[in-house]
């Protein structure tokens, strides 16, 4: 069991990596382009900013590349790093038949999966 416990401390470390990378890489990406297509620099640092966040506008900021765009996949994967440890941990407790731990994980999932992909819609 212990292969499954390194398997879930390197996840961490490398999501957490490749998210720092993407983000840095966003924000250079940002100052060098000078803002994005139709917004520059100060209106996306702006609080009132048309910049969105939305799950639903996701999508659509990757029609045109963008610093903005790396910080999101940045941020995503960032977000579904401790998913995937939830995941590894789901297979972990099945390989030793540990019920108890596999149902909480299962309902750990579930639940984050509703916060993530349900409730911003709602």
């Amino acid at each position: 069991m212990r292969d499954i416990e390194d398997w879930i401390s390197y996840s961490l470390i490398t999501g957490v990596i490749i998210s720092i990378v993407l983000i840095s890489a966003g924000v250079i990406l940002l100052f060098i382009q000078g803002g994005i297509p139709g917004i520059p620099l100060y209106g996306v640092a702006n609080v009132h900013s048309n910049v969105n966040t939305m799950t639903y506008n996701f999508f659509e900021a990757y029609s045109h590349f963008s610093g903005v765009t790396l910080i999101y996949t940045g941020l995503v994967v960032l977000i579904f790093t401790p998913i995937s440890r939830v995941i590894l941990l789901i297979g972990k407790f099945a390989a030793v038949r540990d019920r108890l731990y596999l149902v909480l994980s299962i309902i750990v999932l579930v639940n984050l999966f509703i916060a993530i992909i349900i409730i911003p819609h709602m």
